[in-house]
């Protein structure tokens, strides 16, 4: 439905600006850190070569 012409303008279907993609993409990369964050600290901040 995206690509075809004749259902956007059925749908109202407009492109995603820059602004649009901002929000997204900031969340999911506040998300990684603070997943990254706590399996740092569960591990005990050791690195993963240190761990054998």
């Amino acid at each position: 439905m995206v690509y075809i012409p004749l259902l956007q303008l059925v749908f109202e279907l407009t492109p995603l600006g820059l602004m649009d993609w901002v929000l997204p993409l900031g969340a999911a990369f506040l998300t990684l850190l603070i997943i990254e964050g706590i399996k740092f600290v569960m591990r005990g901040g050791k690195k993963e070569a240190d761990m054998t």
